[in-house]
């Protein structure tokens, strides 16, 4: 065996100096490609900046058109059709979304033109003007409706009506209303909103456009150097990127194949792996032997013989280590109920097919995860829910009628059988009272008839 070991072991090729060969190569191309990549990153980052300036100012441009409309739309069906829906909608975009405010803000960050911030303050105060008329014709429609001032927004009710106006009729109020916010005075107001907001978006897009144009030529420029970079690299890349798929990945991949399928290694092309695979094969088998027998004396020391719960030896050990543990913790004590006349009518055989029958049942009702389960003596099952509280005793509940119902039906030549269990909870990790609580809910559950779940309080 060491004869063929050092015979297989000591061919291939060396990894090492192809490794030396790659490394060395790749620097001197990796020095030469990241001057031209430098440049082209940063040319990069210049046109991703002005392209996402060109969107938001485009984005932000058509929201100031769209936030002004929606507040005439608002007010005009105010005066159209009364229904103070529309004035609170008015209310929530001027005074909440402030999607006009916002953008033009926005837009504001995005120059530095003296002369354009002047459009943008001209418009914000043509369209203040504006709202204080828009806020008089809703004051008009208020007061002809007969609306709470104390519930209507307080810049419509802080609002003062003309004396002449205050003696119209409220049909004449409504009218006036309606007039304020169709006419021409307010169509020549929004124009003049709407042309200073224009001359101030438009310029700021052409701006963003232009930058945009510049960054994406010098992007090109930058580009088009870099490329003569990566075509030298490319070819010497793909040399260096055949040896290593062919004497790293490939070996690694075969390594991997025997490992998946539980087999030794095989001997490859590379002196380094044979290596390995000699020394690793010899006590692969030393420790697939060992394995086998660890694995088998670990299941059964943690595991009942007859119906593959964990046993009692384990229940000490998990809530031991749940008693350092601050997480909500269940726990269910259960008792097969009249075991003993199972037992006396059909025999120890039959009995011991029921607590097998038990164990299945209760796996396939609670978690898979969080949950475990015992059997701590002879017909005794325990069950710690972790992460669980008091809460969700009614799921407790219900789990525990469902697995009575199957227990319950005689099916095959398993009698019927039910289960009585105590549950306790705890917010502070497992302890040694837990168990008490669950003891007494359990014999509290067998003194109410058994075949049902009982849950401890305080005056158990």
């Amino acid at each position: 065996m060491n004869d063929i070991f050092n015979r297989k072991s000591n061919r291939g090729i060396r990894i090492s100096f192809l490794n030396t060969f790659i490394i060395v190569t790749s620097c001197f191309l990796c020095i030469g490609l990241l001057a031209a990549t430098s440049v082209v990153l940063a040319r990069y980052e210049n046109l991703m900046t002005s392209t996402r300036n060109y969107i938001i100012a485009e984005e932000k441009a058509d929201m100031v058109t769209t936030a002004s409309d929606y507040l005439t739309e608002q007010v005009r069906l105010y005066a159209q059709n009364n229904n103070v829906k529309h004035m609170e909608a008015y209310f929530e975009e001027a005074n909440v979304t402030k999607r006009r405010e916002k953008a033009l803000a926005d837009l504001d960050m995005l120059h530095t033109d003296d002369e354009l911030s002047k459009s943008l303050e001209k418009s914000v105060q043509l369209s203040k003007d504006l709202m204080k008329r828009e806020y008089y014709s809703m004051k008009l429609v208020s007061t002809a409706k007969g609306y709470d001032m104390n519930l209507i927004p307080i810049e419509v009710a802080e609002t003062l009506l003309t004396p002449e106006d205050m003696q119209l009729t409220p049909q004449q109020m409504i009218d006036k209303a309606r007039q304020i916010v169709f006419d021409d005075e307010y169509e020549q107001a929004k124009h003049d909103i709407e042309k200073n907001a224009a001359l101030f978006t438009n310029e700021i897009v052409a701006l963003q456009e232009e930058c945009q144009v510049s960054s994406a030529d010098d992007l090109y420029n930058a580009i088009s150097a870099q490329r003569v970079f990566t075509i030298v690299m490319l070819v010497l890349n793909l040399l260096s990127f055949y040896t290593f798929s062919k004497f790293v990945v490939g070996p690694l991949k075969l390594f991997m194949k025997c490992i998946r399928n539980r087999s030794l290694l095989e001997y490859t092309e590379v002196y380094e792996y044979n290596c390995l695979v000699g020394v690793y094969n010899n006590i692969y088998k030393q420790n697939m032997n060992n394995a086998a027998n660890a694995s088998s004396l670990k299941y059964k020391a943690e595991h009942d013989v007859l119906t593959g719960a964990l046993n009692r030896a384990s229940f000490e050990q998990i809530s031991g280590m749940l008693k350092s543990m601050d997480m909500p913790v269940g726990l269910l004590l259960m008792d097969v109920d009249d075991f003993k006349y199972i037992n006396d009518t059909y025999g120890h055989v039959v009995g011991d097919q029921v607590l097998k029958n038990v164990v299945s049942v209760l796996e396939s009702n609670f978690r898979s995860r969080g949950d475990y389960l015992f059997r701590i003596g002879g017909d005794e099952f325990a069950n710690i829910l972790l992460n669980f509280d008091e809460s969700q005793s009614a799921a407790v509940e219900k789990k525990i009628m469902e697995i009575n119902r199957i227990l319950k039906d005689i099916s095959g030549d398993l009698p019927g059988v039910s289960l009585s269990v105590g549950v306790a909870f705890s917010s502070g990790g497992y302890n040694d009272a837990l168990y008490e609580k669950a003891d007494r809910a359990l014999y509290m559950a067998k003194e109410q008839g058994k075949c049902r779940c009982c849950f401890y309080d305080m005056s158990m």
